[in-house]
């Protein structure tokens, strides 16, 4: 077999474990009944926070859309699933058939990397024959296959290419063949993971977003109308293959209103992430024992948009540790490349320079980028979509009428008075939104400070 396979083993087995610790902290809690053990303000907080005058939501709010041809999509996809359960149930064949090789000729280190090559065989076939009939958790499974067989192509696929040893020539062309035919397997189920749609096309009643106005303009009647992110594949997902949609609209509708573009998934909505803020800024407090923090200080407003956003932080912080990694990895294989051409000037072995050209490749093609926004401008809503008393419905201002019928003047005292009270109702609101947008659009910027600072490490 290939160098390195020893490593190999282990950083699939890492992965493996965190498979297994993503699924335990997402796994779904229920059967669990609370009692009320608070009384007093908390009680009282509470009791009003349940029974909120102003919330806006319905249960229809939080989902995305009700699934179109559901039945048959989900039947397609079972068979899908079950072909690619095949795939991973020979990959494990293969790795049993490896380390029962090994045991047979005692070899300590091939038994080592077989068995942990085994037990993440097993992982995957166990996950994989979970996804089979699963619907709620299909996306997740689907994620998870997709990972770990994609890097298990990747060092798989890079060992191959690599210089073998004098040791490797020890063994039977029969077992490398075995090898061989696993990295081949493990080609397959990455990139049909990777085309595996993550649902249904969606419907959503736009009468729950759109006002009759709107619906009445709409030329588009096309019957999926929520965005396509949700029942697109990683692959799509990656380039961005759902928008073509949108595009190609804009080629065949004779005018593009609102109500003809996708309605947003429902983590982008305005109601959701009104509530969902506003639910954060409830329920969320900084306390360490006994302290909390000043009033006003911030420190309070920082703990709830790390908790309400503490998954985004850390995907953001992975990515940048990841791209700035990938800045200097091109540089990297492009000195080993000139290394390996001065020192082999008659190509006589032909394997690292293939290696060095490969990766170059595709350290120069994946870019890993991401945009942070944090939920402040969530705060926002609370002015537009509770307050009705806006500039744009607001009535026109009576008018006093004499005997004659015509249009009585106010006095100047009258007048003065009903102005100044207007503009200073309108300027109060026209200063806090440009002071919380302000304050926002600095606040977004602390990704590429969080990038910044890790790249410069």
């Amino acid at each position: 077999m290939p160098q390195f396979q020893l490593e190999v083993s282990i950083a699939l087995a890492i992965a493996a474990l965190g498979s297994v610790t993503t699924f335990y902290l997402n796994r779904t809690k229920a059967g669990k009944i609370k009692l009320p053990t608070h009384s007093g303000e908390d009680f009282e907080e509470e009791t009003t926070r349940r029974h909120d005058s102003f919330d806006l939501t319905a249960p229809e709010d939080f989902i995305d859309g009700y699934p179109i041809e559901a039945d048959a999509f989900w039947e397609k996809s079972k068979r899908r699933k079950a072909f690619m359960s095949f795939l991973v149930t020979a990959i494990l064949v293969i790795d049993l058939n490896l380390l029962g090789w090994s045991i047979a000729h005692d070899e300590q280190v091939d038994i080592v990397v077989n068995s942990i090559s085994g037990a993440v065989s097993l992982y995957l076939v166990t996950i994989a024959v979970l996804s089979v009939n699963a619907v709620e958790s299909h996306s997740e499974y689907i994620c998870h296959l997709w990972a770990l067989t994609t890097l298990a192509f990747f060092c798989l696929g890079s060992t191959a290419i690599l210089p073998y040893s004098p040791s490797v020539s020890q063994y039977p062309p029969g077992l490398h063949h075995l090898w061989l035919a696993k990295t081949a397997l493990y080609t397959v189920e990455s990139a049909l993971y990777l085309t595996t749609s993550h649902g249904p096309r969606l419907y959503f009643p736009p009468d729950r977003i759109y006002s009759e106005k709107t619906i009445q303009a709409t030329t588009n009647h096309d019957e999926e109308n929520v965005a396509g992110i949700k029942a697109a594949s990683i692959y799509e997902t990656l380039l961005f293959a759902y928008t073509t949609k949108v595009v190609l609209l804009g080629n065949t509708a004779s005018s593009l209103e609102t109500g003809d573009l996708p309605i947003v998934p429902v983590d982008m909505r305005a109601t959701f992430n009104y509530s969902k803020m506003k639910r954060g800024m409830q329920e969320v407090r900084l306390r360490i024992g006994k302290w909390s923090p000043k009033p006003g200080s911030g420190w309070e407003m920082g703990w709830r948009l790390l908790r309400l956003n503490l998954s985004s932080m850390l995907l953001l912080l992975a990515l940048a540790s990841t791209s700035a990694v990938m800045a200097y990895v091109p540089a990297l294989f492009l000195q080993q490349f000139v290394k390996y051409l001065e020192r082999d000037p008659e190509r006589k072995d032909t394997s690292w320079g293939w290696f060095y050209v490969v990766g170059l490749f595709a350290s120069n093609v994946i870019v890993y980028s991401i945009r942070f926004r944090v939920q402040l401008n969530s705060i926002l809503y609370a002015k537009t979509l509770v307050r009705k008393d806006i500039a744009s419905s607001a009535p026109p201002p009576a008018s006093t009428t004499d005997k004659n019928g015509d249009n009585a003047p106010k006095t100047e005292g009258e007048s003065d008075s009903e102005n100044k009270d207007d503009k200073g109702d309108f300027s109060s609101k026209a200063q806090i939104m440009t002071l919380m947008t302000t304050d926002v659009d600095r606040v977004s910027q602390v990704a590429w400070h969080i990038h910044a600072l890790i790249g410069t490490r």
